[in-house]
Parts: structure tokens; sequence; C-alpha cells
């Protein structure tokens, strides 16, 4: 089974879910939240964003990124 990062994110917290998916299924593998700090942009939570990844040994992946905000920007990222 293939694996993607499916990442969410809103003013409070960044929420990652890892899914195995094959042609017919889709299962959770973990699921987990991360706390953003109260004041700043998502750039200033990225090294406790990058050490929550690590912990649960998410260092390599593809990756969807959903933002809920009513301008969304499509861009390449690369977290540490």
């Amino acid at each position: 089974m293939a694996k993607r990062i499916i990442i969410e994110v809103d003013d409070k917290l960044l929420r990652v879910a890892e899914v195995a998916i094959s042609p017919r299924l889709a299962r959770i593998v973990k699921l987990f939240s991360i706390p953003l700090a109260a004041e700043g942009e998502l750039l200033d939570n990225v090294q406790v964003i990058k050490d929550a990844l690590t912990k649960h040994g998410l260092v390599k992946g593809e990756v969807d990124f959903i933002v809920n905000r009513r301008t969304v920007e499509i861009r390449e990222i690369t977290v540490p």
C-alpha cells in the first residue's frame, strides 16, 4: 500500500493523518494534531511542527496540504 500524509491547518491546530492507500481501500495509520502558537505565522511554528512529525516517524512522503481560509495559495513547500 502506498502511504500519503494529509495535513490540514487552521489558526490553532495542524492536523496530520498518515493514510495507507490501495486501489480499493484507504486506511488511517496515524492521526494526531499539533497545537500552534497563538501569535505569529505558520512559519513561526516550524520547529514545533518538525519535532512532532519526526516524533511520529513522518520524515518523507507525498503530502496533501489543506488550508482553511478564503484565499488559498497553492505552492510547493518543504518541511525541514
